[in-house]
């Protein structure tokens, strides 16, 4: 920072008494405003917040308080001694954790207060988060937040965040580590005996390692997830394996096989009623159509398109 920004933010603060010190170091943690109903959690009173008032460097948004600049902040936050933002972090996050905070938020101060646990807990829920709005990026930075933590996850839950962040890596074009992703979560799912498990991830990693140029490792997938899931009760699954090995002989202009397999999955589909399954079907049997030479095959496959 400018010496002349800080000395100005220091000067405003130097008479203050050290309860309000204490808070204004407290918002130094937080890039964003601290709630109003987090404030009595953090032992602060009326007389804090007027004596903080009269200084103009916070103010009351709607989300809470906060200081009016990102510089004022700044400033104050390198007042605080090496190793003094720990405990702060950690104080501000066991107030924010009674109020159903943002988990992005939460991590936030969970890496500021080095507690592996909640780093793990709140990136992951983040993660979760942000792939149901969409944002590919912020959920695979928060996926391998998690996932580099020293914690030790459940089978289950280990599996199923590597396989989230293996998809949100192929939305991203990271197709390599898509597939190295998917790979520990198919090595998790095998030592666990889970047959079912290592089919899904099978027919995912198939589509993954098609687009990644290996098709080889591609047609093994796919016929490996096919070998796995026909005898179970997951027909869902098992028809996205029919779907993922239709797809893969319809690129190579197999449409023998190609119609064979739909078959299967026609039939699966008409069992279940699963919407996304149906609509996959649809597609491929347009995509189909399309390299067969159908006429009006590009239309109804742009139809489906639209309708999904």
């Amino acid at each position: 920072l400018p010496s002349s920004v800080r000395d100005a933010v220091l000067a405003r603060t130097a008479d203050l008494p050290p309860a309000a010190q204490d808070v204004l170091a407290l918002l130094a943690c937080a890039p964003e405003a601290v709630p109003d109903v987090a404030l009595p959690a953090l032992n602060v009173d009326l007389p804090t917040l007027r004596a903080l008032d009269q200084t103009g460097l916070v103010e009351r948004g709607t989300r809470g308080l906060r200081f009016r600049h990102e510089l004022c902040r700044l400033a104050l936050a390198e007042l605080i001694p090496p190793g003094g933002e720990v405990a702060l972090h950690a104080r501000v996050l066991q107030a924010l954790e009674r109020r159903g905070t943002d988990p992005a938020v939460l991590t936030h101060h969970a890496r500021g207060a080095k507690d592996p646990e909640r780093v793990t807990r709140y990136a992951s829920a983040a993660g979760w988060r942000a792939t149901a709005t969409g944002a590919h990026v912020q959920a695979v930075e928060f996926f391998e937040l998690a996932l580099a933590q020293q914690v030790e996850l459940a089978d289950e839950e280990h599996a199923k965040l590597l396989e989230a962040m293996a998809r949100e890596l192929y939305f991203l074009d990271r197709l390599t580590e898509a597939v190295a992703a998917s790979a520990r979560a198919r090595a998790i799912r095998v030592a666990r005996g889970d047959a079912t498990g290592v089919g899904s991830v099978c027919h995912t990693l198939s589509l993954y390692e098609y687009y990644n140029a290996d098709r080889e490792h591609a047609d093994r997938h796919a016929a490996e997830a096919i070998r796995l899931l026909e005898p179970s009760d997951d027909l869902v699954e098992l028809g996205h394996a029919y779907a993922t090995e239709a797809y893969l002989a319809i690129q190579r202009n197999d449409l023998r096989r190609a119609d064979e397999i739909l078959a299967h999955l026609t039939g699966v589909n008409e069992a279940t009623g699963d919407f996304g399954l149906r609509l996959r079907a649809d597609m491929l049997h347009s995509i189909r159509d399309v390299v067969a030479g159908h006429q009006d095959a590009r239309k109804r496959a742009l139809e489906v398109a639209t309708v999904g």
